[in-house]
């Protein structure tokens, strides 16, 4: 239960004997990536913060580690569960898996996507039996790749907008049962930007008028 998983025991037993339970189970990890798009061309590495802009569409990582006893198990279950903060809006149709540093995705046929679930997360992405995935080892990493878009609902300044995951999964190679990992959170930040026009005397000019503009690349500005 909870964060452990059975083992398999050969035991001839003679005396009391004390035993010390060696059982696996998969660690999973949640990260974001960061752009500051008015200097950069391409995203950081996977990290566990970055700020974007309202409307920006923000990518982020789930994985997970299979066991070391996973030839163990005739079938093999596991299901990423996400929380999304209220600013972010999950993109179904962007959602790709992959097996360890493969680049191609596995086949959609393999895993389902479910929104809005019974447990208050935001959504599920199931893989009802890793057995069926050609390349899982003992071992193997399980990485899910998917983005989102903060939308005007976002909190904006330090509290950050959250989004947290964890894995259930298969625990007991001899029949039915799932284990649980920890929580691991990431954070997206937005700040707003407040403009007054003054005159000579610091006095604010009723019925001013602003169009801001972010610079995209060297020379292309858009209007926001």
């Amino acid at each position: 239960t909870g964060t452990d998983a059975h083992t398999e025991y050969i035991l001839k037993v003679t005396d009391d004997t004390p035993i010390d339970p060696k059982s696996d189970v998969p660690e999973s990890y949640k990260k974001v990536k960061d752009i500051n798009d008015s200097e950069m061309t391409g995203y950081t590495d996977w990290q566990d913060s970055a700020d974007y802009d309202i409307g920006d569409p923000i990518p982020f990582q789930l994985t997970a580690t299979l066991p070391d006893n996973y030839s163990e198990y005739d079938t093999y279950t596991m299901t990423f569960h996400d929380t999304e903060a209220q600013g972010l809006e999950f993109d179904k149709n962007s959602v790709e898996v992959y097996v360890g540093d493969n680049p191609d995705p596995i086949s959609t046929d393999l895993y389902s996507i479910e929104e809005n679930p019974d447990d208050d997360c935001t959504f599920e992405i199931v893989i009802a039996n890793v057995k069926n995935i050609s390349g899982i080892t003992d071992s193997s990493v399980i990485r899910v790749e998917y983005k989102s878009q903060l939308t005007d609902r976002a909190k904006i300044g330090s509290e950050g907008n959250k989004n947290t995951m964890y894995l259930t999964y298969s625990n007991n190679p001899y029949g039915e049962g799932t284990g649980t990992t920890a929580t691991d959170t990431v954070i997206v930040f937005t700040y707003q930007t407040i403009i007054n026009k003054k005159n000579e005397n610091q006095e604010s000019l009723p019925g001013a008028e602003f169009k801001l503009e972010k610079q995209t690349g060297s020379d292309t500005w858009t209007e926001i």
